[in-house]
């Protein structure tokens, strides 16, 4: 008679696996929670910075449209126009914005942007720039749009002369070359990944993605991984992802990230 397979060393193989797994998501979380330590968003105190935020937010005058996205011909208020509308209320009130960027040890380009009071409180928010192709123009858009958009996020303001400031479309033209193409193309009717879902990915969501692609094994991998993901859901930067695309992507990632330890074996 055929003896039947032995099941417990596969299932002992699955649980070390299993285990495995969730000792380096942890070793994950315990490095991104290390990082916000030694780099905190904000300052052990913030009662004069918020008191000074409030007064400065009282006085700031509504920010005037003057600009119009090249492809959705909606106006918007470019990076010049809310700057100009906010600094005289923050030098007023001690307070200052700076923005910088910084390299990652993975090589990717994170955006600083710090709101000081006089006192030397802060607050700060932090957002990672990938553009969806590697020209210089489509990464200086998508710089000066995350600047814009992280300077009202920190302000709570919403609605100039900078031509890097499209609305992030030069980031995005290449994009809607490639739909526009794939549309005329005969065939299967083309579907637009971004008609799934207008409800983007939650905060939480968002570290996730981070900390799964922070240390990913391999940049160039990284680059062309990110460039299929943002081509995908059609989108500029990782926070734009719909629900939808978020537990698609979540296992994507892992599975070449596993892939790659596999090589390394």
């Amino acid at each position: 008679m055929k003896q039947g397979l032995d099941m417990e060393p596969i299932i002992q193989r699955l649980l070390d696996e299993l285990k495995l797994c969730h000792e380096r998501e942890l070793e994950e979380v315990r490095a991104a929670k290390k990082i916000q330590e030694d780099e905190p968003y904000r300052s052990d105190e913030v009662k004069d910075l918020v008191i000074a935020i409030g007064k400065a937010q009282g006085e700031f005058p509504p920010i005037k449209f003057n600009r119009v996205n090249s492809f959705h011909k909606n106006e918007y208020g470019d990076l010049c126009a809310i700057l100009q509308a906010i600094r005289p209320a923050l030098t007023k009130h001690g307070l200052c914005i700076t923005q910088e960027m910084r390299l990652t040890k993975e090589g990717g380009n994170v955006l600083h942007t710090r709101l000081w009071h006089i006192s030397g409180q802060f607050i700060e928010s932090r957002l990672r720039i990938v553009p969806s192709k590697s020209g210089i123009q489509e990464f200086g858009s998508a710089v000066t749009y995350s600047r814009r958009y992280s300077i009202q996020a920190l302000l709570c303001v919403f609605p100039g002369n900078d031509p890097d400031d499209d609305d992030g479309e030069i980031d995005m033209a290449e994009v809607r070359k490639e739909d526009t193409e794939a549309e005329k193309k005969p065939g299967k009717k083309y579907e637009k990944t971004f008609t799934k879902s207008y409800e983007t990915i939650t905060q939480e969501q968002l570290l996730e993605l981070e900390i799964e692609l922070g240390n990913f094994p391999d940049e160039d991998g990284l680059k062309k991984l990110m460039e299929s993901i943002f081509e995908e859901y059609r989108i500029r930067i990782l926070a734009d992802m719909p629900k939808s695309g978020y537990f698609p992507s979540l296992d994507r990632i892992r599975r070449i990230k596993e892939t790659y330890s596999k090589r390394r074996l």
